[in-house]
């Protein structure tokens, strides 16, 4: 993840084991998935926004259920609750 540095900063730049430099469009995003931030060191950890996700939260049910509060008309919500619950 250090090597990613470059690519998290304000250059954009990605740049290689070879030194080849590759670099990042405007449209272009960068995602990673970590296990753990053991090895990060300060500069990569305060370059990236890191998002906590809880084992439980994983899957299509917590979408639904944000959803299912967000609505402004509540009369479909027993609906809803049932046919997605």
């Amino acid at each position: 993840i250090e090597s990613m540095n470059t690519v998290m900063d304000d250059n954009k730049m990605l740049t290689l084991a070879s030194n080849e430099r590759i670099p990042l469009t405007p449209t272009m995003r960068l995602l990673l998935e970590i296990n753990h931030m053991v090895h990060c060191s300060p500069a990569t950890v305060s370059r990236g926004g890191v998002i906590y996700v809880n084992a439980e939260d994983i899957g299509w049910a917590p979408v639904v259920d944000s959803w299912i509060n967000s609505l402004e008309d509540k009369q479909y919500v027993p609906l809803l609750i049932e046919l997605f619950g």
